[in-house]
C-alpha cells in the first residue's frame, strides 16, 4: 500500500512539474513572439512618427537637383511590411525609401495606410522608372511597379506633380 502511495505521490509531482514547465515554457516562448523593442513601439498606431534616417534627392536628366527629402529607411523584412501602415501625418518634405532585396517588379498596396501616397520606383542604378500617384487610402489594389525596381520611394500624394518628376530622373540617397 506504501508503495501504491508513493507511486501515486512521485507520479502526481511529475505531472506539477510537466505542467509547470509547460507554462514557463509558454511564458518565455510568448516573450519571443512578440518581436523586438522597434515592433513593440511601433504597434501602437497612435504612437508612430517619423524618425529621419538620411536625406534622399531626385536630380534630373542633367543631374540638377529637383527636390530634397528627409528619409526613413524600410530595409528589413518587419519595416517593408509595415511601411507607412497607420502613418496619420507626414510632411512634405519627408519620406519613406524602402530598399527591396532584389531587383524586380515591385508591388504595394495600401491596406492600412490612411495618407494618399505618390510611390517612386527606380532602379539599383536610382533612375526612377515609374510612379503609382494619389494613391487610394485602405485600398487593397495591388500597385506595381512598370519595370524592375530595387527602390521604392513613398511620399505624399502630389509630390510627383508638384516638382514635375520625370521617369528618367535619378534618386541619390545618404544615411545620416
Amino acid at each position: 500500500m506504501d508503495k501504491l502511495r508513493n507511486g501515486k505521490a512521485i507520479i502526481a509531482i511529475i505531472i506539477v512539474l510537466a505542467m509547470l514547465g509547460i507554462v514557463i515554457g509558454q511564458f518565455f516562448a510568448g516573450d519571443k513572439k512578440s518581436g523586438s523593442i522597434e515592433q513593440k513601439r511601433n504597434t501602437n498606431p497612435d504612437n508612430i512618427t517619423f524618425t529621419k534616417e538620411g536625406v534622399a534627392f531626385i536630380l534630373n536628366t542633367s543631374g540638377d537637383t529637383i527636390s530634397r527629402l528627409d528619409i526613413e529607411f524600410a530595409d528589413s523584412d518587419y519595416k517593408i511590411q509595415r511601411g507607412m501602415m497607420f502613418r496619420k501625418q507626414m510632411d512634405m518634405n519627408q519620406g519613406m525609401l524602402f530598399l527591396m532585396p532584389e531587383e524586380k517588379i515591385q508591388s504595394f498596396w495600401m491596406k492600412n495606410c490612411y495618407l494618399s501616397l505618390d510611390m517612386i520606383f527606380a532602379d539599383s542604378q536610382g533612375i526612377i522608372g515609374s510612379a503609382q500617384k494619389y494613391t487610394e487610402p485602405y485600398s487593397m489594389t495591388s500597385l506595381p511597379s512598370e519595370g524592375p525596381a530595387k527602390y521604392v520611394l513613398e511620399v505624399n500624394a502630389g509630390y510627383w506633380d508638384k516638382y514635375e518628376l520625370q521617369p528618367g530622373y535619378k534618386l541619390v540617397f545618404n544615411r545620416l
